[in-house]
């Protein structure tokens, strides 16, 4: 006596998906066939957009106010080493100025120029859309979060010696006031720097534009192959 198999696996299988309306008469259908019965059907991979669409938006309103920030700096800097201090004289001699512990050396001269710098390199990578403009704004990004760390730490220890309290100053003067007002902004500074650090460093380092690999290309070729060179190979209308 014959026996014949009728497992239903083994067998193709329909699938039938209904949708159905308010009323019975409206009813719609789509039949699915799978040729290959057993088989294991998996969602195709959700690949993670790619971060070129934002090199639209490169960092024109963070350059600006990185410059504004910078302005700031550098007008508190100088009031601080250069204005004030001609106030506080009261002897009738002339002053002589310079960089000590009063001022911290100047932190506000040279943090501020270095945020201009830094804020019209993003403002200039935002309009030219050269890759030679954003290399300059990252490396010049890099370049002011080590000197704003290098300020905090100064600021830190200004306070901690005693060489910018209150007291440290003529009485009457405005220096404490206006080395308050640079510590906010330095602080800020900082904080803005390394906003656009971390938002584009994926992309600079590891993305299209491939940084880190040219940088360890130029230091240890025998280590790291070279990149081909890609700016040639781009469009002139890259987006930045």
């Amino acid at each position: 006596m014959a026996t014949v198999d009728t497992n239903p696996i083994l067998e193709e299988v329909d699938e039938v998906e209904i949708s159905i309306d308010d009323t019975p008469s409206n009813v719609r259908g789509t039949l699915t066939t799978f040729p290959n019965a057993g088989a294991s059907f998996h969602n195709p991979p959700q690949y993670i957009r790619p971060r070129a669409s934002d090199l639209e938006k490169w960092p024109l309103n963070i350059g600006i106010v990185q410059i504004v920030t910078g302005f700031l700096l550098v007008l508190a800097g100088v009031a601080e080493v250069f204005v004030i201090p001609l106030f506080d004289d009261t002897s009738g001699s002339l002053y002589t100025w310079n960089l000590g512990h009063a001022n911290l050396f100047g932190v506000g001269l040279w943090t501020g120029a270095i945020l201009i710098i830094t804020g019209s390199t993003a403002v200039r990578s935002s309009i030219s859309k050269r890759q030679s403009t954003v290399y300059r704004f990252f490396l010049l990004t890099i370049l002011s979060m080590i000197v704003f760390i290098a300020a905090v730490i100064l600021f830190i220890k200004g306070y901690a010696m005693k060489w910018n309290l209150p007291e440290s100053y003529p009485p009457g003067s405005a220096m404490f006031p206006v080395h308050v007002t640079l510590t906010v902004l330095i602080s800020f500074g900082l904080f803005i720097i390394f906003l656009a650090f971390m938002e584009y460093y994926e992309t600079v380092f590891f993305g299209e534009l491939q940084l880190l690999r040219k940088f360890l290309s130029c230091c240890l070729p025998c280590v790291c192959p070279k990149v081909r060179d890609l700016d040639n190979d781009r469009s002139p209308q890259m987006p930045v």
